[in-house]
């Protein structure tokens, strides 16, 4: 988490919450669009990981993802990829 957000500019964090087939995940997402997910053991360390950090924190169930996430071509070409993570 903090390669990609020390090697990218306006990263904004998306947290995913837990469901019964899918852990608590976070999707870092930068300002051009790419982004990543990672897996998260409790909400206290993104909270203390976002302040350390300045990281804006969004609720994915309640605001949705940024249309950039979907725009975002990887590569420069070929079709985005919503799957990654």
């Amino acid at each position: 988490m903090r390669d990609f957000i020390r090697s990218r500019t306006g990263v904004e964090a998306y947290v995913e919450p837990r469901t019964l087939d899918q852990p608590l995940t976070v999707a870092l997402v930068a300002a051009d669009g790419e982004w990543l997910r990672f897996t998260l053991s409790d909400e206290r360390f993104l909270q203390s990981f976002a302040r350390e950090h300045a990281l804006p924190v969004y609720d994915a169930g309640r605001v949705g993802y940024p249309r950039r996430m979907k725009e975002y071509r990887r590569g420069g070409e070929g079709e985005p990829d919503p799957e990654h993570g």
